[in-house]
């Protein structure tokens, strides 16, 4: 493709039969036999039309294949996305076979078959991991221009600007384009990290949730190689509702007015902008990121989950916006130089934490449900992505080809 269009997460009570909402353990307890973790993700945007029932980030290719074709159909329309893992400690007597029966109200089925995924040659599935680079990445020659924090203008000691000709030569400066949110990873169940494991969606079943799907009700994990698991979600334990903005509006200066409805389980908020132009050395384009944070990362630095307790710490550091605000101005020089360039949004949430049997005895099993809501659009377009004549007029501009090549 020879132009892109735009470059490219509640602690509650349980009332399920012998669930109790739990702490995290002693460091002396023994592990419990099963594990089982639910993350729940509600998108809106581009991204959301490009998410499948697990959620995940779509990959640079898919956004700037939709961009080709002038975004979502209705970017608009919340999707609901779940991610289901089960790591136990036993062993099946035959092949594993576990599942969830779920809700009535999900709507992706009574049942949701958990699948062992078959072994394979080679080295073991990575495990869920912090922010990182794409694995694609190579040094692609033209430069990167980093800038941080909300405000009409940005401060004189912005952007940070990185020359990837000379990147070998000031390795410190290489370090800058990886920082990321200093955030510990979550290790849920793994196939790698358990002897018994299974997921959804799978290739046996990966019906989308509807949009009106819930999660609020009773909930029951069994299978073969896992003690039976009960839990009951409550309304206030649903998705996260949809993370809408209210405003993307250019303002006089250049700069583009952010604002957004508040979500009442929110425990913060991150805002990123992506782009590029053409020209930026050495007949490479020049690459724009953004980030709300009051201090220097890149615009990949944020996770898809982050715990309560950490999102606390960093809205204290101010890397992340507090669950209080609702606005933040892109500055005008972002605006100008990422040239529609990919606004991204999350607000994660809380957790609901449960365990059988109750304190003070070892749990058995334990459940992690853990929520994110996230929104994109392109920056500075009211609608998210403008009119159907804006579409087919807007401008093609170079994007990150050199950061995200074709596979």
């Amino acid at each position: 493709m020879k132009h892109l269009r735009t470059a490219c997460v509640f602690a509650g009570l349980a009332s399920g039969a012998g669930a109790l909402a739990y702490a995290a353990p002693p460091a002396n307890e023994p592990p419990p036999t099963a594990v089982y973790w639910v993350s729940a993700s509600t998108t809106t945007g581009m991204m959301a039309q490009m998410m499948g029932s697990g959620g995940g980030r779509p990959s640079p290719q898919q956004m700037m294949a939709m961009m080709a074709h002038g975004g979502p159909p209705d970017p608009n329309a919340p999707q609901h996305s779940l991610r289901l893992q089960l790591g136990s400690l036993r062993h099946p007597a035959g092949p594993p076979a576990a599942e969830h029966d779920a809700p009535d109200g999900l709507g992706a089925g009574p049942v949701l078959p958990l699948l062992s995924p078959r072994p394979v040659a080679g080295p073991a599935p990575q495990e869920e991991e912090g922010p990182r680079p794409p694995a694609q990445y190579h040094q692609p020659q033209g430069r990167m221009l980093i800038y941080w924090g909300c405000g009409e203008h940005a401060p004189p000691n912005q952007p940070l600007v990185i020359d990837f000709a000379h990147v070998a030569d000031a390795p410190q400066r290489f370090a800058a384009l990886m920082r990321g949110l200093n955030v510990p990873p979550m290790h849920g169940p793994s196939a790698g990290r358990y002897p018994s494991y299974g997921e959804w969606p799978n290739e046996r079943n990966s019906d989308p949730v509807p949009a009106a799907g819930s999660l609020a009700g009773p909930h029951v994990v069994k299978g073969d190689y896992s003690p039976e698991i009960r839990f009951t979600l409550s309304p206030g334990q649903d998705f996260m509702p949809p993370l809408r903005l209210t405003s993307n509006t250019p303002m006089r200066s250049g700069a583009v007015q952010l604002a957004w409805d508040a979500l009442p389980t929110a425990t913060g908020y991150f805002a990123t902008v992506m782009g590029a132009q053409r020209g930026g050395g050495g007949g490479g384009e020049t690459v724009v990121m953004w980030t709300s944070a009051e201090r220097e990362l890149a615009a990949f630095a944020a996770p898809d989950y982050i715990s309560p307790g950490e999102a606390r710490r960093l809205v204290g550091e101010r890397a992340v916006l507090s669950p209080q605000t609702t606005s933040c101005v892109v500055p005008a020089e972002v605006a100008q130089a990422a040239q529609h360039g990919l606004l991204s949004m999350t607000a994660w949430g809380e957790e609901a934490n449960f365990g059988y049997p109750a304190r003070p005895q070892p749990p058995v099993w334990v459940v992690k449900v853990r929520y994110r809501s996230a929104a994109s659009a392109l920056l500075g377009q009211p609608n998210g992505f403008g009119g159907e004549e804006q579409r087919r007029n807007r401008p093609g501009f170079p994007g990150l080809g050199g950061l995200f090549p074709p596979h």
